[in-house]
């Protein structure tokens, strides 16, 4: 005889219930599932994208960084020492006491800028990078050549050429409108900012020009003030030229490291006392009657 089980009224909706329950959960937690492996992969590609960012970065920071670094740089000379600096092309530059240059070399560039100071340039020719010196009153461009550049105390600059050619394009403090602001130099001339001439020197007077590179001071036919201003540059001191001797002409040479001798040699001329002051800065003036 068959039985029948009676199952309350509400036990399929019971079980329909939970079975939709389950497969609710079921989809949640597939959703969580996805949701989440979603994030991770979102997370990898956002720290991929952010290792290629950082990788970028260093290469732009390689390829500028390396070679600013490698192939720039500043040199300043201390008081009454002198330094001959190799330059990355080839090029040679020697720097007088108290003298700044920065060199920038980088992708083919050939510059240095000169700020204070003296420097003599001994450049290799190479016509397709011009040599660049900039200086505060302008700016002296050549392919091979030497020549000397010292800026004056006024921040004018003085430009002497041995050998080669020069161009000096400079802001002249007296230049009509209109007239040339390049001038071109030929070996044995010189050319002066403060008046924009160029100056035709003797073989001598070319080489008294840079004999401060073997340490030698030339006196002949230099005034009391110029030499006096050099020195002191030179040993870093401060020296007062009385106005009536300082156009006073000088004769000789002396040694740029021996102030003591130059001083004597002023002493020499029988017209010029020298007074120490107690704050150790020279006082110059006419030898009283």
């Amino acid at each position: 005889m068959k039985t029948r089980t009676q199952f309350p009224a509400d036990a399929v909706t019971r079980g329909t219930l939970f079975d939709h329950a389950r497969t609710q959960g079921l989809a949640q937690d597939l959703a969580d599932r996805v949701e989440l492996a979603v994030k991770r992969k979102e997370a990898k590609r956002r720290t991929l994208h952010r290792s290629i960012g950082a990788l970028i970065l260093i290469l732009g920071f390689s390829l500028w960084g390396v070679p600013y670094f490698r192939s720039t740089g500043t040199v300043v000379t201390q008081v009454a020492n002198r330094q001959t600096l190799a330059l990355s092309d080839g090029s040679f530059a020697d720097l007088n006491a108290q003298t700044q240059l920065r060199a920038d070399f980088r992708y083919g560039r050939r510059a240095v800028k000169l700020s204070t100071g003296e420097a003599f340039f001994t450049v290799v020719e190479d016509s397709e990078h011009p040599f660049m010196v900039e200086t505060p009153s302008g700016i002296v461009r050549v392919t091979g050549t030497r020549f000397n550049v010292r800026i004056l105390e006024n921040q004018q600059i003085e430009v002497t050429l041995v050998d080669g050619t020069v161009e000096v394009k400079a802001a002249l403090p007296k230049a009509a409108p209109g007239e040339p602001d390049i001038a071109r130099l030929s070996p044995g001339q010189q050319f002066t900012s403060n008046d924009g001439r160029i100056h035709t020197l003797t073989a001598c007077h070319v080489e008294n020009v840079t004999a401060w590179r073997e340490g030698r001071l030339v006196l002949d036919e230099m005034t009391v003030s110029d030499a006096v201003t050099r020195i002191a540059r030179y040993h870093g001191k401060q020296m007062e030229v009385a106005p009536e001797i300082a156009s006073i002409r000088l004769g000789g040479s002396c040694s740029l490291d021996d102030l003591p001798a130059f001083l004597q040699s002023l002493r020499a001329t029988q017209a010029i006392d020298i007074v120490l002051a107690g704050d150790g800065s020279y006082r110059i003036r006419a030898v009283r009657p």
